[in-house]
């Protein structure tokens, strides 16, 4: 934090050359706004007292001087109950006139919920605070008078001659939204109020209530983390990491350097031709400081087992070798507080970003504790549902949004694996495997059925494309591992109107067909293809234990499973990574969806 030495009083219309604090609440302020945005300039500008006490004048005069002195943001963690009238008060074309200037007002909301000034006024961003954790983490409510929602419960913070102290209220929720908001203005020197809403909203933990109130144009759901990625290096190459390299014009950043373990038969070959892509350029190194050379983020798939394994914290490694480098940490599995606290307070004091995809309880509260406000999902909703794992499930999702994408459709997509956020879709269920999901699966179908009503009313996508994980019906119910409950949940909360199922070749017969008789029982959709990937399982036997291994699959043995499964269930069936089969593929989507009793809006081209 860089401190500007200009501290004044401002009484009524008068100033006082002064400095100092003599309460501490500016202190905490500008200690919190600094915490979320370390290169800032702060300007202390005080409008009440030794007492406490002050006037709707001092605060009007301390906004003018705030402006006339440049300021781009304003931290206002007070409020006025008096009768202020929205439009015409001096208070209200004080802030008006910031607005229009190019400054932004964030303001605390009163205590105990009463409506105060400035918060409530259109010009100005109101914060109310809640028990949030995470120093970057607040949600979102547009189109209503308190648009934000940050951490505002007991907490420590900074007071007088170097002390802290436990405080809360929502003095303490403002300065973070503060913070956030100088951030984007680093970012976007020229962006107004309008603006810093768009990317308020765009970096939200979670969305409280309904855009459809919000005036201005709507806006996707992408985190707005994701899109200030530039450059990133991954680690470590396995199969979660493979998207990235297959479909790189689903990113919106690049893809720089790539490690991996030594010992594991990838370090040094070529990225694409590991995994069949054909060259793209990007060796891999057997260490992560080779690989991060001219990269912003890291990116870093499971770790907790590979750490285990090396009897390592590969974590705090590589967090702080992030930390030394100055990156940004997207991370599949979280980074908690505990046990990693201290880095992720020098990354805050290095404005940093350090995230990982989640749907705490606290985001589904806010989804689930309003009114349903928005209409049914009316676009068609494709499924994409599979019979165990590993099965290139999410290949196929991402096959399919590059296709359908390329034929011009605009398409909304609910993804279930802990990285599809990095792919531009709308909402990251991450529900497998390590699952960052903190909610009862019997909240799946409402939390997903609204999410999905949500996205539709902002984006009014051609196609709806949602993607489940491993398994659809028990293998064995007599063994508890092959349950499926939340699979299940997930197809009762996205209702698609129709699925594709993707097999293995190892699958009996009797099994497909269960699943194909679940899912059209279950989730009264329609099957309308079956999908099977490029690789060939094979179940292996050894004194007493069976397991099963891949092996790539030959161009007859996949000719041969595909034609068997058209025959035996008379379906398409299509190979995963197959130009040609995802083409067939999405010509039977179209087909099905444009047929005469499907939907009226049934993949529809709409102008832009």
């Amino acid at each position: 934090m860089t401190l500007k030495r200009v501290g004044v009083t401002v009484i009524d219309s008068g100033v006082a050359d002064t400095w100092g604090d003599n309460l501490g609440h500016g202190t905490a302020c500008a200690a919190l706004i600094s915490a979320a945005c370390e290169e800032v300039v702060i300007s202390s500008i005080a409008i009440v007292d030794d007492s406490g006490r002050g006037s709707v004048q001092a605060l009007v005069a301390a906004i003018e001087r705030a402006v006339a002195e440049g300021a781009g943001v304003i931290n206002i963690s007070l409020g006025l109950t008096g009768a202020v009238h929205p439009e015409t008060s001096p208070l209200a074309r004080a802030c008006r006139q910031a607005a229009e200037a190019g400054v932004v007002i964030v303001a605390a909301e009163h205590n105990d919920g009463l409506v105060s000034y400035p918060a409530h006024l259109p010009s100005v961003i109101g914060v109310r605070g809640a028990k949030i954790y995470g120093h970057q983490t607040y949600y979102y409510c547009p189109g209503q008078p308190i648009e934000c929602v940050a951490r505002g419960d007991a907490q420590r913070v900074r007071w007088l001659h170097g002390k802290e102290v436990l405080m809360g209220g929502n003095s303490f929720a403002a300065p973070r939204i503060t913070g956030i908001v100088a951030c984007f203005k680093q970012l976007h020197p020229d962006a107004g109020l309008e603006e810093i809403r768009v990317l308020l909203q765009q970096g939200a933990t979670g969305i409280i209530g309904s855009p459809a109130r919000v005036s201005r144009s709507p806006v996707r759901t992408q985190d707005a983390r994701v899109a200030q990625i530039q450059r990133a290096a991954l680690y470590p190459y396995a199969k979660e990491m493979h998207a990235l390299v297959r479909f790189p014009d689903l990113l919106a950043f690049r893809i720089t350097g790539i490690a991996d373990p030594p010992g594991r038969g990838q370090v040094g070959r070529d990225a694409g031709q590991v995994i069949g892509a054909g060259t793209v350029g990007l060796q891999i190194h057997p260490s992560l400081r080779d690989a991060i050379d001219g990269a912003d983020t890291l990116i870093l798939g499971y770790l907790r087992q590979l750490g285990v394994l090396r009897d390592r914290d590969l974590h705090r490694e590589f967090l702080t070798l992030a930390i030394e480098h100055r990156l940004h940490v997207f991370s599949f599995e979280p980074l908690r507080e505990e046990p990693y606290g201290d880095l992720l307070a020098e990354a805050r004091k290095r404005n940093l970003r350090f995230w990982w995809p989640e749907v705490s309880r606290e985001q589904a509260r806010g989804i689930l504790s309003g009114p349903a406000e928005h209409g049914p999902v009316d676009q068609p909703v494709l499924g994409v549902f599979g019979t165990s794992a590993s099965q290139g499930k999410f290949t196929l999702q991402l096959a399919l949004r590059q296709r359908f994408l390329r034929m011009g459709y605009r398409v909304a997509q609910i993804g279930t694996e802990h990285h599809c956020s990095l792919f531009g879709m709308d909402f990251a269920f991450p529900m497998g495997y390590g699952s960052t999901v903190e909610v009862e699966t019997e909240r799946f179908p409402e939390l997903l059925d609204r999410v999905m009503r949500r996205i539709c009313a902002e984006r009014r996508p051609d196609l709806f494309l949602v993607g489940s994980q491993s398994g659809t019906v028990p293998f064995d119910l007599n063994d508890h591992r092959t349950l499926t409950l939340p699979t299940l949940a997930f197809l009762m909360g996205t209702k698609p109107d129709a699925c594709v199922l993707v097999v293995n070749d190892i699958d009996t017969a009797d099994y497909i067909e269960a699943t194909l008789a679940g899912l059209r029982s279950l989730g009264q959709t329609e099957v309308i293809a079956l999908a099977v990937s490029d690789r060939r399982k094979e179940v292996r036997q050894r004194h007493g234990r069976s397991w099963t291994s891949q092996r790539p699959a030959g161009e007859a043995e996949l000719t041969a499973s595909l034609a068997r499964l058209e025959e035996r269930f008379g379906l398409p069936a299509v190979q995963i990574t197959s130009q040609t089969g995802v083409s067939r593929l999405c010509d039977t989507v179209v087909c099905h969806f444009s047929s005469p009793g499907q939907k009226e809006t049934s993949c529809q081209k709409r102008s832009a």
